[in-house]
């Protein structure tokens, strides 16, 4: 069932780790978990043992997935703007803090049957989010009769064929995948779990949106960059391959990164 939301956005108290940290906690935070070239609107802060916070855009996205399908993301606890002592405004995300590793930090230390747990967790997710419901979303938002709603919700599964929009995450590689909790690490320095503890999150949906069916695909093949490592075989288990068209982006993103 899709939810409404409005801005500014704050999760009930009852679901609340632990307080929410006040924006003078949040601007005084000196844990930088990252912090990309565009300065304070790209940084990532880690607030206490359950929090963190990003200055970006995509709490919407988020928000919106948490409250209207079962794609692992991490759960939004509040979302709203702040004039800052520059006299900008910041969008603030307080999320919850995935204590786990990343899958780019540890995949070098799985074996053949962990990878393929792993991919199989990913493919579920992602075969999950292709086919949610979200481009009716706005329909629902905007007070349109149910009625309605569930007339779209029929028809777009048969109306777009070829390269159909589907909403995508437009950035998928290992560093966007975590653990929810940090799996073990054997004597000989392999990381293992147990087949019922394999939770798997993905973060940053900063680019997320709408787009053709092939995107996800070539977009994630293009960012396995110099093949260090065998992640570019196993994203043909994850994702439907468009090799054919993969070749074409390959080709408009190397002009356009160049």
């Amino acid at each position: 069932m899709m939810a409404s939301f409005t801005l500014p956005y704050f999760a009930d108290e009852a679901s609340l780790p632990a307080t929410l940290p006040t924006a003078e906690e949040i601007e005084s935070a000196t844990e930088i978990l990252n912090e990309r070239m565009s300065g304070a609107s790209g940084k990532i802060v880690g607030v206490g043992d359950h929090f963190v916070v990003k200055y970006l855009q995509e709490g919407q996205t988020m928000l919106f997935l948490q409250h209207s399908s079962n794609i692992p993301v991490p759960r939004i606890y509040a979302l709203y703007q702040k004039l800052g002592p520059d006299n900008n405004t910041y969008s603030y995300i307080v999320m919850e803090r995935i204590k786990g590793p990343t899958l780019a930090s540890v995949w070098l230390k799985i074996g053949q049957t962990e990878k393929e747990a792993v991919a199989s967790e990913l493919r579920h997710i992602f075969e999950e989010m292709y086919l949610n419901e979200a481009m009716i979303a706005r329909y629902a938002s905007e007070g349109y009769s149910k009625h309605k709603i569930q007339h779209f919700s029929r028809a777009f599964k048969n109306v777009f064929q070829n390269h159909a929009p589907v909403f995508t995450h437009a950035d998928f590689q290992q560093k966007n995948v975590m653990f929810r909790k940090p799996p073990a690490t054997t004597e000989n320095g392999l990381v293992q779990w147990d087949s019922t503890d394999l939770e798997l999150v993905i973060i940053d949906w900063e680019f997320a949106g709408w787009y053709p069916s092939y995107w996800e695909y070539s977009r994630a093949l293009f960012g396995c960059g110099a093949w260090k490592d065998d992640w570019g075989n196993w994203i043909e288990k994850i994702l439907e391959p468009y090799r054919n068209e993969y070749a074409w982006v390959l080709l408009f993103l190397t002009e356009l990164f160049s």
